[in-house]
C-alpha cells in the first residue's frame, strides 16, 4: 500500500469531507510553513504547509487541531471554571523533505489528577504523506498507518530499537535514579506491541523515541531518547534516510525548541 493511500484513508476518517491526498511530488523549502493565531489563550494550532502538493498533510493537521478544540470544549463543560487546557506546538525536525510536528496537550478536566500527552508526527513532504518507513528502514518494523491522531505517530516494537532505547534510558544521567528504578518494570522486557513512538529529531540529528501506552500513574516513565545517526546506520537505516538526517538540521534553528 502506498503512503498516500495510507494517510489519505486516515484523513478522510478524521475529517468529514476531508481532502484526499494529492500524490504530488513536492520538496518545499524549510521555511515553507505558516502559523495561524491561537483561537484561545494558551492553545496553539499546528502549522500548515504552503504551496502545491501539501493538501494531505494540511488536512490531517487541521483535523488534529479540530479534534483538540472539540475535546477542549468538552473539558471545560465538565470541569467548569476549574478547567484548563494548555496546548503547545513546535517542530522538532524541519527539512526540505521531512517535517516533524510535536504537540503537547496538558489539561485538567475535573477529577483527582490532570492529564496530558505529547505527540510527535513525522511527515514526508515530498509525497504529502507519512513516510514510507518500510523503504527508509526495512529492519525497524515501523508503522504509521492507524487512525488519527495517535495512530499517525510512527511506532515500533523492533527488538534492536527497543534494546537501544532501554540501554539509553539506563545510561542517561539526566534521569533521576529513583524514578528510573520505579520504571524498571516497564523497561525490563520486550514490549508486546509497538510501544515506542518515534520521530525524526533535528536538534541532535537522529531518531527521537519514547515509551507510550503507559498507565496514567506511569506517564513519567515515557522517557525521551534520541538515537544518533551512527546507531541508526548500525541498526539498518537506509542511506536515503541517513542523508536526510545528516543534512537537514543545518537548515533550521532548533535552539529555542522545547525538548
Amino acid at each position: 500500500m502506498t503512503g498516500s493511500k495510507r494517510l489519505g484513508a486516515a484523513a478522510t476518517t478524521l475529517l468529514v469531507g476531508g481532502v484526499l491526498m494529492s500524490g504530488c511530488v513536492h520538496s518545499p523549502s524549510a521555511t515553507d510553513m505558516i502559523w495561524a493565531p491561537p483561537p484561545h489563550m494558551d492553545f496553539a494550532l499546528a502549522p500548515r504547509l504552503t504551496g502545491a502538493g501539501a493538501d494531505g498533510v494540511n488536512s490531517v493537521l487541521s483535523g488534529i487541531d479540530d479534534q483538540a478544540l472539540a475535546s477542549r470544549t468538552e473539558c471545560y463543560a465538565t470541569a467548569g471554571p476549574n478547567g484548563s487546557w494548555i496546548r503547545t506546538v513546535w517542530t522538532p525536525y524541519v527539512g526540505p523533505r521531512f517535517l516533524t510536528v510535536a504537540i503537547s496537550d496538558q489539561m485538567y478536566c475535573g477529577g483527582a489528577h490532570p492529564g496530558g500527552e505529547v505527540s510527535y508526527y513525522t511527515f514526508d513532504r515530498r509525497i504529502d504523506d507519512v513516510p514510507d518507513w518500510a523503504t527508509l528502514w526495512p529492519a525497524a518494523a515501523i508503522h504509521a498507518a492507524g487512525l488519527p491522531p495517535t495512530g499517525l505517530q510512527a511506532r515500533t516494537g523492533a527488538p534492536a530499537i527497543w534494546g537501544w532505547y532501554v540501554e539509553a534510558v539506563r545510561r542517561d544521567p539526566s534521569i533521576d535514579p529513583e524514578l528510573r528504578r520505579a520504571c524498571d518494570n516497564h523497561l525490563g522486557q520486550q514490549p508486546a506491541g509497538d510501544d515506542l513512538a518515534i520521530w525524526l529529531d533535528g536538534a541532535t540529528g537522529g531518531l527521537g523515541m519514547k515509551l507510550v501506552d503507559l498507565p496514567h500513574a506511569a506517564r513519567a516513565c515515557g522517557f525521551v531518547q534520541v538515537m544518533p545517526a551512527a546507531d541508526m546506520a548500525r541498526l539498518g537505516a537506509s542511506e536515503e534516510l541517513l542523508r536526510e538526517i545528516r543534512e537537514a538540521p543545518a537548515a533550521f534553528d532548533y535552539s529555542e525548541m522545547p525538548r
